[in-house]
């Protein structure tokens, strides 16, 4: 099984993003990784990924890394893919598209940022599964309605508005606060206040 996932004799203590942690060992005995075992054995092997100078404005994936073929295998990519994701950023200007490198330091952001994406839709929809298997179904809400007026108690359902714009000005692909600051991070000479320039402008007409 070990074999399977590419972990071979490896535990918690080889890889960066774990080690530095005491909380890796179960002790309530389940066992409910089944689902999640490729997508959480990539995050260690990508926590253990380095990146070389080329010079002072580039840099690469290092080719000689052990884990990197274990991450190319588990997430479906080649290696040229992966690079130039890490390692460079594209900006369009009067549409045309350029391709700028990356210098080592803004490339191991780009790599912990991917660590982090990757762990957040994970969550996400850890969490979304628990709340769809927690939601009680119209049965199960008749029947608390009908406990709640046995016990005399006055009951009525709340209803919670619909907050969808307000994420959407947050996380919006593209174009939400945190694409913003995504954006922000990748062009050199930007600073808190092109960043807040810039969400002044996307958002003006936003209620």
């Amino acid at each position: 099984e070990r074999k399977k996932y590419l972990l071979d004799e490896l535990t918690a203590k080889d890889f960066t993003m774990t080690c530095g942690s005491g909380t890796f060992d179960r002790r309530d005995n389940a066992d409910d990784s089944e689902q999640f075992d490729e997508l959480v054995d990539a995050l260690l092997h990508i926590s253990n990924l380095t990146l070389l100078s080329v010079n002072d404005e580039e840099s690469k994936v290092e080719q000689e890394n052990e884990h990197l073929d274990q991450v190319l295998t588990l997430l479906g990519l080649e290696y040229d893919a992966l690079d130039a994701a890490l390692t460079s950023f594209s900006i369009q200007i009067r549409n045309q598209e350029y391709v700028r490198k990356l210098p080592k330091e803004k490339a191991e952001k780009g790599l912990e940022a991917l660590a982090k994406a990757l762990y957040g839709a994970l969550f996400k929809y850890i969490v979304r599964t628990i709340n769809d298997n927690m939601r009680p179904s119209s049965t199960d809400k008749k029947a608390e309605q009908r406990e709640y007026q046995r016990e005399g108690i006055d009951y009525s359902e709340v209803v919670f508005g619909d907050n969808k714009e307000v994420l959407d000005l947050i996380d919006k692909k593209g174009h939400g606060i945190i694409a913003i600051l995504h954006d922000q991070c990748k062009v050199p000479g930007t600073s808190d206040r092109t960043f807040a320039t810039n969400i002044y402008q996307q958002f003006q007409s936003h209620p």
